[in-house]
């Protein structure tokens, strides 16, 4: 609870063992593939409670590539996302993107 409202580009650079990365109860807003790409297939576990996510079209690079196994955060925005599960989203979109291969 720092009232972190973005990451720095650069944050997670250098950080080859980084496995959990903790930033619930922030101002947190976005989750740009630039800040967070490099370091998304290596952590397990990201906890992003409490921010007001926008989880419009700045997401869709995580529906092309592996989630960490736990991932938590709840998204406010749009309208239709709002008080969806982050995981939820990427889950259903992945299977929808796996269905559509057929």
């Amino acid at each position: 609870n720092n009232e972190i409202s973005s990451i720095p580009e650069d944050l997670f650079s250098g950080m080859p063992s980084l496995k959990e990365v903790i930033l619930a109860e922030n101002s947190i807003k976005r989750v740009p593939e630039s800040t967070w790409s490099n370091i998304w297939g290596q952590v397990t576990r990201v906890y992003l409670e409490s921010n007001p996510l926008e989880c419009d079209s700045h997401i869709e690079w995580m529906f092309k590539v592996a989630r960490p196994y736990v991932l938590k955060g709840k998204c406010v925005a749009p309208a239709d996302r709002k008080d969806v599960d982050l995981k939820r989203i990427i889950d259903d979109k992945q299977r929808d993107e796996d269905y559509d291969d057929f």
